[in-house]
Protein backbone atom coordinates (compact mmCIF):
# COMPACT_ATOMS: atom_id res chain seq x y z
CA UNK A 1 0.00 0.00 0.00
CA UNK A 2 0.83 3.54 -0.60
CA UNK A 3 0.84 6.33 1.85
CA UNK A 4 -0.07 9.80 1.01
CA UNK A 5 1.67 12.80 3.18
CA UNK A 6 0.13 16.00 3.60
CA UNK A 7 -3.64 17.12 1.95
CA UNK A 8 -2.58 20.52 0.34
CA UNK A 9 -2.72 21.04 -3.45
CA UNK A 10 0.19 18.26 -4.24
CA UNK A 11 -1.36 15.09 -2.00
CA UNK A 12 -4.58 15.87 -2.69
CA UNK A 13 -3.59 15.51 -6.52
CA UNK A 14 -1.14 12.60 -5.77
CA UNK A 15 -4.45 11.10 -3.97
CA UNK A 16 -6.70 11.71 -6.88
CA UNK A 17 -4.18 10.60 -9.46
CA UNK A 18 -3.84 7.21 -7.73
CA UNK A 19 -7.72 6.65 -7.23
CA UNK A 20 -7.64 6.97 -11.00
CA UNK A 21 -5.18 4.53 -11.13
CA UNK A 22 -6.37 2.01 -8.90
CA UNK A 23 -3.38 2.21 -6.44
CA UNK A 24 -4.33 1.73 -2.94
CA UNK A 25 -3.24 4.24 -0.62
CA UNK A 26 -3.94 5.85 3.05
CA UNK A 27 -3.32 9.77 3.30
CA UNK A 28 -2.35 11.49 6.54
CA UNK A 29 -1.42 14.91 7.12
CA UNK A 30 -0.07 16.11 10.79
CA UNK A 31 -2.28 18.94 11.06
CA UNK A 32 -5.97 18.36 12.26
CA UNK A 33 -7.23 20.38 10.09
CA UNK A 34 -5.58 20.28 6.56
CA UNK A 35 -6.95 22.94 3.63
CA UNK A 36 -8.59 20.44 1.56
CA UNK A 37 -10.16 18.19 4.45
CA UNK A 38 -13.41 18.87 3.35
CA UNK A 39 -12.85 18.76 -0.69
CA UNK A 40 -11.37 15.47 -0.49
CA UNK A 41 -14.18 13.96 2.12
CA UNK A 42 -16.63 15.36 -0.42
CA UNK A 43 -14.71 13.44 -3.28
CA UNK A 44 -13.46 10.15 -1.11
CA UNK A 45 -15.85 9.78 1.38
CA UNK A 46 -14.54 6.12 1.62
CA UNK A 47 -11.12 7.47 2.41
CA UNK A 48 -10.93 8.77 5.90
CA UNK A 49 -7.26 10.48 6.72
CA UNK A 50 -5.30 10.04 9.43
CA UNK A 51 -4.93 13.90 11.02
CA UNK A 52 -2.74 15.00 14.24
CA UNK A 53 0.79 14.14 14.96
CA UNK A 54 2.85 11.17 12.89
CA UNK A 55 3.37 8.00 14.55
CA UNK A 56 5.24 4.64 13.46
CA UNK A 57 2.08 3.12 12.52
CA UNK A 58 1.54 5.15 9.42
CA UNK A 59 4.31 2.95 8.22
CA UNK A 60 2.87 -0.40 8.69
CA UNK A 61 2.15 -2.64 5.57
CA UNK A 62 3.69 0.69 3.59
CA UNK A 63 6.11 0.19 0.75
CA UNK A 64 6.17 3.40 -0.69
CA UNK A 65 5.68 6.64 0.50
CA UNK A 66 4.39 9.70 -1.71
CA UNK A 67 5.25 13.21 0.07
CA UNK A 68 4.09 16.80 0.01
CA UNK A 69 6.72 18.69 -0.89
CA UNK A 70 6.14 20.88 2.35
CA UNK A 71 7.14 18.82 4.71
CA UNK A 72 10.72 18.61 5.52
CA UNK A 73 13.19 15.70 5.51
CA UNK A 74 13.90 16.36 9.06
CA UNK A 75 10.55 15.76 9.97
CA UNK A 76 10.09 12.32 12.40
CA UNK A 77 8.03 10.35 9.62
CA UNK A 78 10.50 10.59 6.77
CA UNK A 79 13.10 9.85 9.03
CA UNK A 80 11.31 6.59 10.27
CA UNK A 81 10.65 5.36 6.47
CA UNK A 82 13.98 5.77 5.55
CA UNK A 83 15.25 3.92 8.75
CA UNK A 84 12.89 1.33 7.30
CA UNK A 85 14.02 1.32 4.10
CA UNK A 86 10.75 2.35 2.62
CA UNK A 87 10.99 4.96 -0.67
CA UNK A 88 9.89 8.37 0.03
CA UNK A 89 8.90 9.91 -3.57
CA UNK A 90 7.63 13.04 -4.74
CA UNK A 91 4.84 13.94 -7.01
CA UNK A 92 7.30 14.89 -9.91
CA UNK A 93 8.55 11.57 -9.87
CA UNK A 94 5.33 9.96 -9.75
CA UNK A 95 4.80 12.24 -12.76
CA UNK A 96 7.68 10.90 -14.58
CA UNK A 97 6.38 6.97 -14.03
CA UNK A 98 3.34 8.11 -16.60
CA UNK A 99 4.44 10.89 -18.92
CA UNK A 100 4.59 10.25 -22.19
CA UNK A 101 5.66 13.52 -23.94
CA UNK A 102 8.85 16.01 -23.57
CA UNK A 103 9.19 17.66 -19.74
CA UNK A 104 11.63 20.41 -19.73
CA UNK A 105 12.15 21.41 -16.58
CA UNK A 106 13.02 25.19 -14.74
CA UNK A 107 14.43 25.84 -11.17
CA UNK A 108 16.19 28.79 -9.20
CA UNK A 109 15.98 30.90 -6.53
CA UNK A 110 14.45 33.71 -8.62
CA UNK A 111 12.32 34.21 -12.27
CA UNK A 112 10.95 29.97 -11.94
CA UNK A 113 7.77 31.16 -12.25
CA UNK A 114 8.10 34.45 -15.15
CA UNK A 115 10.45 32.13 -17.76
CA UNK A 116 7.73 28.83 -16.69
CA UNK A 117 4.69 30.93 -17.72
CA UNK A 118 6.83 32.60 -20.66
CA UNK A 119 8.20 29.18 -22.12
CA UNK A 120 4.96 27.69 -22.11
CA UNK A 121 3.01 30.86 -24.22
CA UNK A 122 6.06 30.48 -26.61
CA UNK A 123 5.15 26.72 -26.92
CA UNK A 124 1.32 27.60 -27.18
CA UNK A 125 2.01 30.06 -29.92
CA UNK A 126 3.44 27.69 -31.91
CA UNK A 127 0.11 25.79 -32.32
CA UNK A 128 0.91 22.97 -29.93
CA UNK A 129 -0.72 21.39 -26.78
CA UNK A 130 1.28 22.73 -23.55
CA UNK A 131 0.72 22.10 -19.82
CA UNK A 132 2.10 24.71 -17.52
CA UNK A 133 2.86 23.36 -13.74
CA UNK A 134 4.83 22.06 -10.86
CA UNK A 135 5.21 24.46 -8.42
CA UNK A 136 2.94 26.83 -10.73
CA UNK A 137 -0.64 26.84 -11.35
CA UNK A 138 -1.91 22.72 -11.51
CA UNK A 139 0.36 20.36 -9.68
CA UNK A 140 2.32 18.25 -12.15
CA UNK A 141 0.14 15.33 -11.76
CA UNK A 142 -3.31 17.35 -12.80
CA UNK A 143 -1.54 18.21 -15.67
CA UNK A 144 -1.17 14.66 -17.64
CA UNK A 145 -3.38 14.12 -20.48
CA UNK A 146 -2.16 12.19 -23.80
CA UNK A 147 -3.29 15.31 -26.09
CA UNK A 148 -0.56 17.09 -24.48
CA UNK A 149 2.30 17.89 -26.51
CA UNK A 150 4.77 19.25 -24.19
CA UNK A 151 5.19 20.17 -20.25
CA UNK A 152 6.80 22.93 -18.54
CA UNK A 153 6.92 22.34 -14.69
CA UNK A 154 8.19 24.59 -12.94
CA UNK A 155 10.48 22.79 -10.10
CA UNK A 156 11.10 23.82 -6.18
CA UNK A 157 14.24 22.89 -4.53
CA UNK A 158 11.83 20.75 -1.98
CA UNK A 159 10.19 18.57 -5.10
CA UNK A 160 13.91 17.80 -6.57
CA UNK A 161 14.84 16.86 -2.56
CA UNK A 162 12.26 13.78 -2.77
CA UNK A 163 12.94 13.06 -6.64
CA UNK A 164 15.45 10.51 -7.41
CA UNK A 165 14.46 9.64 -10.97
CA UNK A 166 13.01 12.04 -14.05
CA UNK A 167 13.53 12.23 -17.35
CA UNK A 168 13.72 15.88 -18.24
CA UNK A 169 14.64 17.34 -22.50
CA UNK A 170 15.99 20.12 -21.46
CA UNK A 171 15.67 22.24 -18.20
CA UNK A 172 18.00 25.49 -16.58
CA UNK A 173 18.67 26.37 -12.99
CA UNK A 174 18.18 30.22 -13.23
CA UNK A 175 20.55 31.27 -10.28
CA UNK A 176 21.12 30.17 -6.89
CA UNK A 177 20.81 32.40 -4.10
CA UNK A 178 20.74 31.81 -0.30
CA UNK A 179 16.94 30.82 0.63
CA UNK A 180 14.88 28.54 2.33
CA UNK A 181 18.06 28.20 4.51
CA UNK A 182 15.56 27.43 7.84
CA UNK A 183 15.03 23.82 5.42
CA UNK A 184 19.00 22.77 4.66
CA UNK A 185 21.74 22.16 7.13
CA UNK A 186 23.79 24.83 4.76
CA UNK A 187 24.08 26.90 1.51
CA UNK A 188 26.39 24.03 -0.22
CA UNK A 189 23.24 21.62 0.64
CA UNK A 190 20.52 24.18 -1.01
CA UNK A 191 22.80 24.33 -3.82
CA UNK A 192 23.25 20.39 -4.37
CA UNK A 193 19.46 20.29 -4.20
CA UNK A 194 19.17 23.60 -7.20
CA UNK A 195 21.69 22.13 -9.10
CA UNK A 196 20.59 17.88 -8.84
CA UNK A 197 18.23 18.96 -12.14
CA UNK A 198 21.42 19.10 -14.38
CA UNK A 199 21.41 14.89 -14.00
CA UNK A 200 17.84 14.49 -15.66
CA UNK A 201 18.53 16.52 -18.03
CA UNK A 202 19.02 15.26 -22.10
CA UNK A 203 20.30 18.83 -23.11
CA UNK A 204 20.99 21.41 -20.68
CA UNK A 205 20.36 25.00 -20.39
CA UNK A 206 22.97 26.68 -18.68
CA UNK A 207 23.17 30.69 -17.36
CA UNK A 208 26.96 31.81 -17.69
CA UNK A 209 26.40 34.39 -15.66
CA UNK A 210 25.66 32.31 -12.61
CA UNK A 211 28.86 31.64 -10.56
CA UNK A 212 27.40 28.69 -8.80
CA UNK A 213 26.42 26.77 -11.70
CA UNK A 214 29.39 24.97 -13.31
CA UNK A 215 30.14 25.52 -16.52
CA UNK A 216 29.85 23.09 -19.12
CA UNK A 217 30.77 22.04 -22.77
CA UNK A 218 28.57 21.19 -25.31
CA UNK A 219 25.30 22.69 -23.61
CA UNK A 220 23.22 26.00 -24.53
CA UNK A 221 23.91 29.13 -22.74
CA UNK A 222 22.73 32.75 -22.07
CA UNK A 223 24.16 35.79 -20.33
CA UNK A 224 23.39 39.52 -20.17
CA UNK A 225 26.91 39.86 -22.34
CA UNK A 226 27.38 39.30 -26.03
CA UNK A 227 26.95 35.38 -26.59
CA UNK A 228 30.52 33.90 -27.28
CA UNK A 229 29.22 31.17 -29.47
CA UNK A 230 26.73 31.63 -32.26
CA UNK A 231 23.69 29.07 -30.33
CA UNK A 232 23.79 31.05 -27.31
CA UNK A 233 21.49 34.17 -26.10
CA UNK A 234 22.83 37.53 -24.85
CA UNK A 235 22.43 41.26 -25.26
CA UNK A 236 24.24 43.98 -26.35
CA UNK A 237 23.71 47.80 -25.69
CA UNK A 238 24.36 50.36 -28.91
CA UNK A 239 23.44 53.89 -28.90
CA UNK A 240 21.50 54.00 -26.20
CA UNK A 241 19.28 51.17 -26.89
CA UNK A 242 19.76 47.16 -25.47
CA UNK A 243 19.31 44.24 -27.88
CA UNK A 244 18.81 40.84 -27.57
CA UNK A 245 21.05 38.41 -29.40
CA UNK A 246 21.24 34.87 -30.59
CA UNK A 247 25.13 34.49 -31.39
CA UNK A 248 25.87 37.96 -33.98
CA UNK A 249 21.82 38.11 -34.64
CA UNK A 250 20.04 40.89 -33.59
CA UNK A 251 16.27 39.36 -32.66
CA UNK A 252 14.53 42.54 -31.07
CA UNK A 253 14.88 45.89 -28.79
CA UNK A 254 14.43 45.00 -24.85
CA UNK A 255 12.30 48.38 -25.05
CA UNK A 256 9.71 46.59 -26.87
CA UNK A 257 9.13 44.05 -24.11
CA UNK A 258 6.36 44.94 -21.93
CA UNK A 259 8.45 43.33 -18.93
CA UNK A 260 10.59 45.29 -16.58
CA UNK A 261 14.29 44.98 -14.96
CA UNK A 262 17.28 43.48 -15.65
CA UNK A 263 16.04 40.57 -14.13
CA UNK A 264 13.53 40.25 -16.78
CA UNK A 265 16.05 40.02 -19.44
CA UNK A 266 17.36 37.91 -17.52
CA UNK A 267 14.42 36.06 -18.07
CA UNK A 268 13.17 35.77 -21.24
CA UNK A 269 17.19 35.32 -22.48
CA UNK A 270 16.89 31.97 -20.45
CA UNK A 271 13.23 31.23 -21.86
CA UNK A 272 14.38 32.10 -25.82
CA UNK A 273 17.44 29.90 -25.01
CA UNK A 274 15.27 27.10 -23.78
CA UNK A 275 12.91 27.26 -26.68
CA UNK A 276 15.07 27.15 -29.00
CA UNK A 277 16.46 23.86 -27.55
CA UNK A 278 13.25 21.96 -28.27
CA UNK A 279 13.16 23.66 -31.72
CA UNK A 280 10.61 26.90 -31.83
CA UNK A 281 11.04 29.31 -34.37
CA UNK A 282 13.11 32.60 -33.01
CA UNK A 283 10.39 34.73 -34.91
CA UNK A 284 7.45 32.93 -33.30
CA UNK A 285 9.53 33.61 -29.44
CA UNK A 286 9.73 37.55 -30.65
CA UNK A 287 6.49 37.49 -30.79
CA UNK A 288 5.66 36.13 -27.59
CA UNK A 289 7.90 38.37 -25.55
CA UNK A 290 6.63 41.41 -27.18
CA UNK A 291 2.75 40.24 -25.95
CA UNK A 292 3.41 38.98 -22.59
CA UNK A 293 2.54 41.02 -19.69
CA UNK A 294 3.93 39.23 -16.91
CA UNK A 295 2.39 37.18 -13.98
CA UNK A 296 0.13 38.82 -12.33
CA UNK A 297 0.65 40.82 -9.22
CA UNK A 298 4.40 41.17 -10.10
CA UNK A 299 5.29 44.23 -11.98
CA UNK A 300 2.49 43.98 -14.10
CA UNK A 301 2.13 46.50 -16.29
CA UNK A 302 -1.41 48.01 -15.97
CA UNK A 303 -2.14 51.27 -17.42
CA UNK A 304 -0.02 54.54 -18.77
CA UNK A 305 -1.81 57.96 -17.86
CA UNK A 306 -0.66 61.36 -18.34
CA UNK A 307 2.70 59.52 -19.26
CA UNK A 308 3.34 57.54 -16.04
CA UNK A 309 3.19 53.60 -16.66
CA UNK A 310 1.35 52.06 -13.47
CA UNK A 311 2.27 48.47 -12.42
CA UNK A 312 0.95 46.12 -9.80
CA UNK A 313 3.35 44.63 -7.64
CA UNK A 314 1.43 43.33 -4.96
CA UNK A 315 2.99 40.20 -4.81
CA UNK A 316 6.55 41.35 -4.20
CA UNK A 317 7.49 40.31 -0.65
Amino acid sequence: MKLVLGLGDTGFSIARFLSKQHVAYKLADSRTQPPFISDYLAEFPDSEPVLGDWTQDLLVDIDEIFISPGIAQTQSIVLWAREKGIAVTSDIELFSRYVSAPVIGITGSNGKSTVTQLLGEMIAAEGKKVAIGGNIGKPALDCLDDAIEYYVLELSSYQLDYTQNLNLLTGVVLNITPDHLDRYNDFDQYIDSKLSLYQYCQHLVVNIDELLVPKKESVKHFGVDMPKQPTDFGTVTCHGSCYFLKGDDVLMDVGDMQLIGQHNIINVLAALALGDQIGLSTDSMVESIKAFKGLEHRLEWVVKKQGVDYYNDSKAT
